[in-house]
């Protein structure tokens, strides 16, 4: 079984860091920047957010009815998207596999994390889903005839170990435990 991610990781995270600390970003990046940090989730009011819910919803009632399998959609929050990996690999009581250079990130995440030398993939990722299903490109396809895009970031297995891929030569790591939010390290 396919992974998949809809949304950016920690994407909640840097808009509210972007607001906050705005004056000591301004000492390192263009205004500009700051501007766009801010703006990363600019349609995420409660409004675009239910849809966004709606969407996710209705295409995970399509998969179902596709295949036979019930897929499970997980809403990232606090913690970011490793601790919504702990809770996908608690709830199915199996192992995966992430390719950790698959789950989209913005830059200006990965620029404002560094800043703070911060672990965006641990950073608050409100808006952003991750769901199991039978079949990742098919998946894919029918969100994007609701316009939400979305990318196979791994897959289930039938061991225990919750292992991130680090690059292409095969370095590998174990997710740890869920930790505080890398937001309180700024915030």
């Amino acid at each position: 079984m396919d992974i998949i991610m809809i949304g950016n990781a920690g994407a909640s995270g840097t808009v509210k860091i972007a607001e906050k600390k705005y004056l000591e970003l301004k000492e390192k990046y263009p205004e500009w920047f700051i501007d766009q940090a801010k703006n990363i989730q600019q349609d995420q009011n409660d409004e675009v957010y239910k849809k966004v819910e709606e969407i996710v919803e209705k295409t995970v009632v399509m998969i179902k009815s596709n295949d036979e399998t019930i897929p499970l959609t997980f809403k990232c929050g606090e913690g970011g998207i490793m601790n919504t990996l702990w809770e996908l690999g608690k709830v199915r009581k199996k192992g995966f596999v992430i390719d950790i250079f698959s789950i989209p990130i913005k830059q200006e995440t990965v620029e404002i994390s560094e800043f703070y030398h911060i672990d965006p993939y641990r950073l608050e990722s409100f808006g952003a889903y991750i769901a199991v299903v039978r079949s990742g490109a098919e998946s894919m396809a029918l969100l994007r005839e609701t316009g939400m895009e979305a990318c196979i970031i791994g897959y289930l297995n039938n061991s225990k170990d919750k292992v991130l891929l680090f690059d292409t030569d095969g370095e590998v790591r174990f997710l740890d435990r869920p930790r505080e939010d890398e937001l309180a390290k700024v915030i």
